[in-house]
């Protein structure tokens, strides 16, 4: 029995491959992103904690030395915060555009998958057909056999 083989099998392969790696790409920026998410709710963390600082001293009266260096870290968390936030529209334009190339390598694969099912149904009918055949010329020399066995008796 002759065996199924798709002549583009190392090109899906390869195909299959060039779509993992993407895939696994777009699974670290999603990962990046997380972190930078993470990074970005802990700078606004402080900055709250900070402002409630800076309002309470000033209720409870603060040096003006102190109050300049309350001020200069809620500054610096603020450029934190805007250094982050940039860094986060970064990487979801980047995750967009990984995912445009996941989905055109996932489109790649998928059509050599369809290619190779529709081969393969051809074959199983083209099998299907040559084994019909077989069986015909078998029932038909069966048949004469038995008329020839006939006609001698």
């Amino acid at each position: 029995m002759k065996k199924f083989k798709f002549s583009f099998e190392r090109i899906l392969n390869y195909r299959q491959s060039i779509f993992d790696k993407e895939k696994n790409v777009l699974v670290e920026l999603y990962a990046n992103r997380n972190d930078i998410e993470q990074e970005l709710d802990r700078y606004k963390k402080i900055y709250s904690e900070l402002c409630e600082e800076q309002k309470i001293s000033v209720q409870n009266g603060i040096e003006v030395f102190e109050y300049k260096q309350l001020c200069l870290r809620l500054e610096s968390a603020k450029r934190k915060i805007e250094e982050v936030t940039e860094n986060l529209k970064n990487i979801e334009y980047k995750i967009d555009r990984q995912r445009d190339v996941v989905t055109k390598a996932s489109k790649e694969v998928k059509a050599f998958e369809n290619l190779k099912e529709k081969k393969q149904e051809e074959f199983d009918f083209e099998l299907s057909k040559e084994e019909q055949e077989r069986i015909m010329e078998l029932v038909g020399n069966n048949a004469a056999e038995q008329i020839i066995n006939a006609n001698k008796n």
